[in-house]
């Protein structure tokens, strides 16, 4: 909780300085007053309003981007994700390695097996 008795107050202009820039790009004002308002992936930035000015601290925004990094949904890399066809590849290979271990044949009945 911010303490405006003890805390050093610093504008929210002054709180985007402290965000690190993406591709040389700071963040927009209208960025940090929304994190301010809603949040960001449930994490929402302390501030206080003090003579009509909302204010918060170099603390709450180290807080707050900490909370947002330890929230970051983990990226998976694109050659990671399985195309259309290599997914239906796999299932095939799956289905017939699966069925060669059971022992089953398949006589053309429509199944997993058949190519359209």
């Amino acid at each position: 909780m911010i303490d405006p008795s003890t805390d050093q107050l610093i504008t929210l202009n002054e709180a985007r300085a402290l965000v690190p820039a993406v591709n040389g790009r700071r963040v927009d004002l209208s960025t940090v007053y929304r994190w301010v308002q809603r949040g960001a992936r449930g994490v929402v930035l302390e501030s206080i309003e003090v003579g009509g000015r909302r204010l918060t601290t170099a603390r709450a925004v180290a807080a707050f981007l900490e909370g947002r990094a330890a929230t970051q949904p983990r990226q998976t890399p694109a050659a990671a994700i399985a195309t259309p066809h290599q997914r239906r590849r796999s299932a095939l290979l799956a289905h017939s390695r699966l069925t060669a271990r059971l022992g089953i044949e398949n006589h053309g009945q429509g199944g997993a097996g058949q190519v359209a």
